[in-house]
């Protein structure tokens, strides 16, 4: 798994965040890589903004080859 988060001001570790996640989830659960991203890719909709999970899946594969 690949977290993509949106980092609070001051931005945050990797092995902190991943760290934070071994003491509260299961070990199939925890984040092998945790991204940090500006906004998340969105489309709008009639219902409102829609992430775009294929990108995020994109650049996620993208983190583990490199």
């Amino acid at each position: 798994a690949v977290a993509c988060v949106i980092a609070a001001e001051g931005g945050f570790g990797e092995a902190a965040v991943q760290e934070h996640c071994r003491g509260r989830l299961a070990k199939f659960k925890q984040p092998a890589r945790i991204l940090a991203i500006d906004t998340f890719p969105a489309t709008d909709g009639p219902n409102g903004p829609k992430v775009q999970r294929n990108v995020l899946r994109t650049m996620a594969e993208a983190a583990l080859k490199g």
